[in-house]
């Protein structure tokens, strides 16, 4: 099977932006079934409570204007797990189109000169699944696209409450606070790619 093929949906983000006041490059896993439904990115249950968080801690004034979104992958699937099979099935196109949206991600970053906020970096699922962990080539190729390591910044995923639980479910987080723990969690990815590269 191949990941291109019409027994796969893809979805991109068709959500226009002011370049001008974008300040946050914002990256999710995939697409579910509210982007698909709505062809944007981050929208559906995730998506409010990552704009929740964002607006509790004053992270941005306006989520909408200001942080531009992508996926790690285009392809749509109802459960993030549900793209281990798919990854199986045609690995080489499934890590192709994760190095693709790491280029496309870095790309707009150095245009508009603004960092990237990444949200789904498990540590343990990439220590313990190692290179077979579901995103790893495009850690491993946004890593390599970097110049400067203070340009990426990894987060727990939204979803569940993990982003808090991140942030020891403190009640306020300065956007200092997020950034330093943005930094250092991203470093520790970092560690954990060369560790199996």
């Amino acid at each position: 099977m191949n990941l291109l093929s019409n027994d796969v949906d893809i979805v991109f983000n068709m959500k226009s932006y002011d370049f001008c006041k974008i300040k946050y490059i914002v990256v999710g896993d995939n697409p579910g079934k509210t982007e698909k439904e709505k062809k944007e990115y981050f929208v559906g249950n995730s998506g409010k409570d990552l704009r929740k968080f964002f607006k509790n801690n004053e992270i941005v004034s306006n989520f909408e204007e200001e942080c531009m979104v992508f996926n790690k992958t285009f392809i749509y699937t109802s459960e993030t797990k549900k793209l281990k099979s798919l990854k199986k099935e045609d690995t080489n196109t499934f890590n192709k189109i994760l190095e693709f949206n790491a280029k496309q991600i870095v790309s707009y970053s150095e245009l508009l000169n603004v960092p990237i906020l990444v949200f789904g970096s498990p540590i343990k699922e990439m220590e313990k699944e190692k290179d077979k962990y579901l995103f790893f080539q495009f850690w491993k190729k946004l890593s390599e696209l970097i110049t400067k390591d203070d340009k990426v910044f990894a987060y727990y995923h939204p979803s569940r409450g993990n982003l808090n639980r991140m942030f020891k479910n403190s009640e306020k987080v300065s956007k200092k606070d997020f950034l330093s723990k943005g930094k250092k969690h991203y470093k520790k990815i970092l560690l954990a790619i060369k560790a199996l590269d």
